[in-house]
């Protein structure tokens, strides 16, 4: 019985490995796996402190004298290494923003706005926006989609961009921009999936 409970905890721990490796590079980006791999993904890589936790209250109460006489087993060892990769998830989401704020403060300056909050007013009349159907979306992105599928890297559709402009702009006038990267991990859905609200 304490050799199967032992191979459980083993097999348990190289399953919270396996999630917090996918965290850093998916394990599989093809076919069904695919699925699985986003899915599991998407907690080591946006929730690394939670899973690490839940990971530490799963082992406890599989072994609760492993937290106590420390990692000497096999599976204690692997469960440390997948902790201490989820702190370096956490570690790496912590730092994404700084590439992109220091190219701002570099292009705009560091005197730059940085908070958006009254920017937008909300619109004076009561209700709530229609939900873009497939004809809207056809009739937007015709009217505002004015250069599309531009490459911008080597792997195919995958690389291409859309950029999206109002009609009654000079193609050569100054405008606000906003940078959409849609969602999907880099690995499924694709840009026209996306809807403007």
């Amino acid at each position: 019985m304490v050799a199967v409970k032992n191979l459980l905890a083993v097999l348990a721990s190289l399953a919270g490995l396996a999630v917090t490796a996918n965290g850093y590079q998916p394990l599989s980006k093809r076919g069904y796996l695919s699925m699985y791999a986003f899915s599991f993904g998407v907690f080591a890589s946006e929730l690394p402190l939670q899973l690490l936790v839940s990971q530490f209250c799963a082992a406890g109460r599989r072994r609760p004298q492993a937290l106590t006489e420390g990692c000497a087993d096999s599976a204690g060892w692997l469960s440390a290494l997948s902790w201490l990769g989820l702190a370096g998830l956490h570690r790496i989401g912590a730092q994404a923003d700084q590439p992109l704020k220091a190219a701002l403060d570099a292009g705009l300056g560091p005197d730059r706005r940085t908070e958006s909050g009254d920017l937008w007013k909300a619109a004076g009349r009561a209700g709530t926006a229609k939900s873009p159907g497939v004809l809207r979306m056809a009739r937007v992105y015709g009217s505002y989609a004015h250069d599309t599928d531009i490459s911008y890297g080597e792997h195919g559709a995958r690389n291409h961009l859309d950029i999206w402009r109002r009609p009654d702009l000079d193609r050569g006038g100054r405008a606000p921009v906003l940078l959409q990267v849609p969602g999907g991990a880099w690995m499924v859905g694709s840009k026209r999936q996306q809807r403007i609200r």
